[in-house]
């Protein structure tokens, strides 16, 4: 995990809601982080359980999972109804191409995963940079 990618997914968020930091909901790099520590908690485990390595936590195996699961789905969601607002509040400033790759990835995040993710915040985020998104 790079630090990039918590304020890139800060960065989508408030472009999206033209607000700050405390401007809206899901609006705080700290979300991300804490998504992606349970990412890692829960791939670690799942690969010292898988060679036989002794295990990094006390947690279950399950409850890691629900943790990364859980928090991934409330990062998707943020990402989803940010995607929504542009969609909705800048569709004249976007072309077709652009509309259908948010679409995408609206789609993207019906399944989140961390990759899946951090594709989608990038190809978002690029698209709001192109019509001259940036957060306030």
């Amino acid at each position: 995990m790079g630090t990039n990618d918590a304020l890139n997914y800060e960065y989508l968020i408030r472009r999206a809601h033209q607000c700050g930091r405390f401007g809206v909901e899901g609006a705080n790099a700290d979300i991300f982080r804490h998504f992606s520590m349970a990412e890692i908690s829960y791939r670690t485990e799942k690969e010292n359980i898988k060679n036989g390595k002794p295990r990094a936590t006390n947690k279950d195996i399950e409850e890691l999972l629900f943790d990364y699961a859980s928090r991934a789905g409330k990062v998707a969601a943020y990402i989803g109804t940010a995607i929504e607002k542009v969609l909705k509040d800048y569709d004249s400033k976007l072309s077709d191409e652009q509309k259908e790759e948010l679409e995408n990835c609206k789609v993207d995040l019906i399944t989140p995963d961390f990759e899946t993710i951090e594709k989608v915040i990038n190809k978002a985020n690029d698209i709001m940079q192109k019509i001259d998104l940036y957060p306030k």
